[in-house]
């Protein structure tokens, strides 16, 4: 069996909770929403502004697409596909408390805080907290 990513959409005032397929069985991998200049510099090794750069730079857009593919080298591969669900939940915790300590320090306001809410949802278990905020009375 493969795991299936769903993103889950909840807008204050709205009644309907939007559920979107991300992605299907076929496939599995690390998806972000958001905040994505510190997951992709920690795992890929650059920064997702590179392409602009470059043309800027005045590379041509085949030169761009053999750097960006010479830098795939530098990808950490993190995770599995049979990662078990314990692990996915604690990547995902690692990455959202990296990115939350690197942009505290970036010029501007903070556009990410903690502490933050973990919880998974599997075939069997269905909905699971695996932490809460203090307030609402599970931690982890």
């Amino acid at each position: 069996m493969r795991a299936e990513s769903w993103r889950i959409e909840i807008n204050p005032g709205e009644a309907e909770i939007a559920c979107k397929p991300v992605q299907r069985q076929k496939s599995w991998g690390l998806v972000q929403y958001g905040e994505q200049e510190t997951v992709h510099r920690l795992l890929r090794g650059y920064s997702i502004s590179l392409p602009t750069v470059l043309a800027h730079s005045g590379f041509s857009a085949i030169q761009q697409q053999q750097i960006v593919g010479k830098l795939g080298y530098l990808t950490m591969p993190l995770g599995i596909e049979s990662m078990p669900i314990h692990d996915a939940i604690r990547l995902a915790e690692l990455l959202v408390e990296v990115t939350i300590r690197f942009t505290a320090f970036l010029p501007g306001q903070d556009t990410i805080l903690g502490p933050i809410d973990i919880a998974a949802i599997t075939r069997h278990e269905g909905f699971r907290w695996e932490r809460r905020k203090p307030e609402f009375g599970l931690t982890g």
